[in-house]
C-alpha cells in the first residue's frame, strides 16, 4: 500500500508533453525523468535537485515520442516515436549503448519493423531479465523484439480479421456466442478508434518474471501466451463479457506487511507463499479489477477495487441462480458438491462430475427429488433406484424434502 505521496518537483513545461518515464536505477544519486515532446526532443529532468532546467535535451528522433521505457537490468532507455522508429540511449551518457548490444548498425537489426509496416508502437514493455521487450499498436499485432540483437522473436496477429478466423473455425478454446462475438467486436472497434493516437489506456503486452510468458488484453479476455511453445496456455477473463480489459501489470512476489501499518488494525502474519496478482484496467470503466490465483478451494477471486465488491466467475446459469438466492449445483467448482433440498437441508455428497439435467440428477441421487427451477410446470418423471421409470406423478404431489417411494 502506499503510505504517503510527495511531490518533490513540478516543472513548468513549455511544450505538451507526449511521453515521460523514470530513467534511473535505484539508489542512484540522480532521480532522472526523461518527458517527450511533440518535435521528438527529449528533456531529461533531474527530480532530486529541484531544479526546472533540464539536465539535457535529447534530439533522437524525429517525430513525436508515444512511448518510451527504462530498461533497468541493462541502463538503457527504449524510445518510439510516430513514424515506427525504435531508437535506444543510455540516461548516463545520453548516447547509443554500444556496450549493451551486440549489433553495430541498426540497418542489421529488425527496431524498422515498426516503420516498414506504416504503424507504430503505442505501449512498450521490458522483461525483468532486461533480454526481450514487446511493442503493440493500432495494426493489433504484439511484437516481441530481442533487446540485444534487436531482432524481432514473434509476432502475434491479434486483429479483428484473425478474430473472426477463429470464431468461425469453431475452436471451443476462441469460439463465442454470436451475439456476444458481435457485441464484443463493436466495443474493440470502438475502443481502436478511440485510442489510435493514444498511448494512454491502450492494451499493453507484459512479461510474466521468468521471462517465457506474455500477457495481453483482447476481445477475448486476457491471454497468456508461452513463447518457448509458442501456444496460448490460457485465457483469463473470458466469461467477463461486461468488460474490455487494456492496461496490465502483475506481482508475483511474496506480499510483505509495512511496518508503519502496524496498529491500524492491519495486523496480519506475514503471507509466506506467492500470491499472484493481475491488475488490469477496463475500456470506458472506472475502477480497476484485480484477479488472484485459484487457492487451494480451487476458487479464483477477482474484485473491484471500488466498493470492494468480490464477485465469483461463473456462467450465465450459476449468476442466475445465485441472484434468485438458490443453492446453485450446476456450474461449482468445489471438490465435494453438497445437494440441498427445498428446505435448505443437504441430502447427499455428488460426485465430481455434476449433472447437467433433471434426469442426470434422479440417477446421480436414487429415490430422492431436489429443487430444479427448470423442471416442466406440470408433470415429470421420477426413476427409482434401478434406474426404471415409475408412475407419473404430478408436481404438486411430489414432497421435495422427502423420499420418494418408486
Amino acid at each position: 500500500a502506499v503510505v504517503t505521496f510527495e511531490m518533490p518537483l513540478i516543472p513548468p513545461l513549455p511544450f505538451a508533453p507526449t511521453a515521460c518515464e523514470f530513467v534511473y536505477k535505484k539508489g542512484e544519486a540522480q532521480q532522472k525523468i526523461a518527458v517527450a515532446d511533440a518535435t521528438g526532443k527529449i528533456h531529461v529532468y533531474d527530480a532530486a535537485s529541484g531544479s526546472t532546467e533540464p539536465v539535457k535535451v535529447l534530439d533522437t528522433h524525429r517525430a513525436a515520442v508515444r512511448v518510451m521505457k527504462y530498461n533497468a537490468a541493462k541502463r538503457v532507455v527504449i524510445s518510439a516515436d510516430d513514424k515506427g522508429v525504435i531508437e535506444y540511449w543510455s540516461p548516463s551518457t545520453y548516447e547509443f549503448p554500444h556496450d549493451a548490444v551486440s549489433f553495430r548498425f541498426k540497418l542489421d537489426t529488425d527496431l524498422y519493423a515498426l516503420a516498414k509496416a506504416k504503424t507504430k508502437a503505442l505501449t512498450l514493455e521490458v522483461s525483468p531479465d532486461g533480454e526481450q521487450f514487446t511493442t503493440t499498436g493500432p495494426d493489433r499485432k504484439v511484437r516481441v523484439f530481442r533487446f540485444g540483437s534487436g531482432k524481432l522473436r514473434y509476432v502475434i496477429d491479434e486483429s479483428l480479421e484473425s478474430a473472426n478466423d477463429a470464431q468461425r473455425s469453431g475452436n471451443p478454446t476462441y469460439a463465442l456466442e454470436d451475439i456476444d462475438f458481435g457485441r464484443r467486436v463493436a466495443v474493440d472497434r470502438e475502443m481502436g478508434r478511440l485510442l489510435q493516437d493514444s498511448a494512454t489506456g491502450y492494451p499493453n503486452a507484459i512479461f510474466d518474471e521468468s521471462g517465457n510468458f506474455i500477457l495481453y488484453a483482447t476481445l477475448l479476455g486476457i491471454k497468456v501466451v508461452n513463447l518457448v511453445t509458442n501456444r496460448c496456455a490460457r485465457i483469463v477473463g473470458k466469461v467477463e463479457n461486461t468488460e474490455r480489459f487494456a492496461r496490465l501489470a502483475m506481482f508475483q512476489g511474496v506480499p510483505q506487511k509495512d511496518k508503519r501499518s502496524r496498529g491500524s488494525g492491519k495486523d496480519i502474519k506475514a503471507a509466506t507463499e506467492k500470491d499472484p496478482t493481475l491488475v488490469c484496467s477496463a475500456f470506458q470503466k472506472k475502477p480497476s479489477v484485480s484477479v488472484h490465483q485459484e487457492g487451494a478451494g480451487g476458487r479464483g477471486r477477482r474484485r473491484r477495487r471500488q466498493g470492494r465488491v468480490q464477485r465469483k466467475a461463473g456462467g450465465a446459469r450459476r449468476r442466475r441462480a445465485d441472484a434468485r438466492g438458490e443453492r446453485s449445483v450446476v456450474g461449482a467448482r468445489a471438490d465435494v458438491r453438497v445437494a440441498h433440498d427445498g428446505r435448505g437441508h443437504p441430502h447427499q455428497a455428488l460426485p465430481r462430475r455434476v449433472p447437467q439435467d433433471a434426469g442426470e440428477l434422479l440417477h446421480a441421487l436414487p429415490q430422492q427429488v431436489l429443487r430444479q427451477p427448470d423442471f416442466p410446470p406440470r408433470h415429470q418423471g421420477v426413476h427409482a433406484a434401478d434406474g426404471r421409470p415409475a408412475r407419473r406423478r404430478d408436481r404438486r404431489d411430489v414432497d421435495l424434502g422427502r423420499r420418494v417411494r418408486g
